[in-house]
């Protein structure tokens, strides 16, 4: 630490080294322009950012393209590929990374929970190390490129070493908030929880727990709110000298084509009710949860003619 008093002493020497430099000739001192320097500032950032976004919908397109030539095997399995937690012995320090790594190839992390001879898994996995010349066209543009897969595995290039000390493999690109907001648009979002007398006890708690997975999936331009109700038998009361409301909300509901209508049972058991029908109507989604071992949805799609995306 430094007192005050050699600090400006400091700061005068600097002055007059400064000076002197001027008076010999070998800098030069420019008036600051604050507004031309942030519209200089703001071109160049612009340019930048344009350049990026070009060379990755570059990238997206030739992804793709990829993708549609690549045959599907049925008997494919025990497939090798390069696993970022695997030793490389090839990777070397670049002044472009912060980090040592292995321009000649992408490396693929595995969560726990992604099993690598699953036939999907295994296909995607397969036909996605087949993109590493995409992503080495470019290079000097772009740092590092993300593949996150649908089916839970991320493939990065250029190849680096995951961190030794993450035994887990807990991580998964499908629940981090740039995977959630960038394949989803904005929604508005209301959760109805059954609280009847027949939701009780296991029932519930697993009502809530799955509420609570669903509310951690939605990304920070999502509106929600919950709300409950109880009363039992409701699309059972019939209007009688006065406007059928059971239809009215039919009707209402299919009039709003950005409403998107989830419904969530907890058995197989359950007969298929108004709401299932509606769901069916409006191109809605039904996902049926179990317990104990079975706790992880098994979601179940209802075949519709339209071909709209989800809201």
């Amino acid at each position: 630490m430094i007192s005050s008093s050699e600090f400006y002493c400091h700061s005068f020497i600097s002055i007059q080294a400064y000076q002197r430099l001027i008076n010999e000739g070998k800098i030069t001192l420019e008036p600051l322009k604050p507004l031309k320097n942030v519209k200089e500032y703001a071109s160049k950032l612009s340019e930048l950012f344009s350049k990026k976004a070009a060379a990755l919908e570059e990238v997206v397109q030739d992804v793709e393209e990829e993708a549609a030539k690549y045959p599907w095997n049925p008997l494919l399995k025990n497939i090798s590929f390069t696993s970022l937690t695997d030793f490389d012995p090839n990777l070397e320090r670049h002044h472009y990374f912060d980090i040592p790594v292995n321009q000649s190839q992408s490396g693929v992390y595995l969560p726990a929970e992604v099993y690598i001879n699953d036939s999907i898994i295994a296909h995607q996995v397969d036909w996605t190390s087949t993109t590493d010349h995409i992503f080495k066209k470019q290079n000097d543009t772009l740092n590092f490129i993300y593949f996150a897969s649908v089916y839970g595995f991320l493939r990065i290039y250029p190849r680096f070493q995951w961190p030794m000390d993450d035994k887990i493999r807990a991580l998964d690109a499908r629940r981090r908030s740039w995977y959630t907001q960038y394949t989803s648009v904005p929604k508005d979002v209301l959760f109805l929880v059954d609280t009847s007398g027949s939701m009780h006890g296991q029932a519930l708690h697993l009502v809530n727990t799955s509420l609570r997975l669903l509310i951690q999936n939605l990304n920070r331009n999502d509106f929600f709110a919950v709300a409950k109700h109880a009363i039992q038998n409701v699309f059972r009361l019939v209007a009688e000298n006065g406007a059928n409301y059971d239809e009215a909300i039919f009707f209402g509901l299919k009039l709003m084509s950005s409403v998107r209508l989830f419904t969530y049972s907890l058995s197989t058991l359950t007969a298929p009710g108004p709401l299932d029908k509606l769901a069916r109507e409006i191109n809605g989604y039904e996902v049926e949860r179990y317990v104990a071992s079975q706790l992880l949805s098994t979601p179940s799609f209802f075949s519709s003619s339209s071909s709209s995306s989800p809201h």
